[in-house]
């Protein structure tokens, strides 16, 4: 609710550009994985390992690998902290890696016979790549500049940051 309410969050949202889409997509599969990771110890527990999963797919449509990114590093905090990788079974890894070829694959064989391989060229090398090599898309502005605004960004939610 605290995220909604973000006059930043709100004016994402009416530009329809896709990092709104992406948001929703992430915060679906982040909550999956938080599922899983809750019920660990209930035995019983049916695991949400398919929703995961496929809001892991959708993630690499909408913004390529933003969301297996995400995912990974909140795998890999998880275990640090809970020095524990059991849990980790209840993904059921193989299978979804199978879910999530049968969802992107279709899309990436139909995008790369259309474009003769360009698309996918240019999305790794020209921009995911460039990316990783230094700030591609700069705001411009001083560091410190996202704190600054913080209060006004996030005001709702500020309240509670703290807490």
């Amino acid at each position: 609710m605290l995220l909604a309410s973000s006059p930043l969050l709100i004016a994402e949202a009416h530009l329809a550009k896709t990092d709104s889409v992406l948001l929703a997509v992430l915060i679906a599969q982040q909550l999956m994985l938080w599922r899983i990771y809750k019920d660990r110890l209930n035995e019983d527990s049916r695991p949400p390992w398919l929703a995961f999963w496929i809001c892991l797919s959708f993630g690499i449509l909408v913004k390529g690998p933003i969301g297996p990114l995400l995912a990974l590093t909140s795998c890999v905090l998880l275990c640090g902290f809970d020095r524990h990788v059991g849990w980790l079974k209840k993904l059921q890894l193989f299978k979804g890696i199978l879910v999530t070829c049968c969802l992107v694959l279709p899309w990436a064989i139909a995008v790369s016979t259309a474009t003769d391989g360009a698309f996918l060229d240019i999305a790794i090398k020209g921009d995911f790549l460039s990316k990783v090599k230094s700030a591609q898309e700069s705001h411009g502005a001083p560091p410190g500049t996202y704190l600054a605004l913080l209060g006004l960004l996030f005001w709702p939610g500020l309240r509670f940051l703290a807490r």
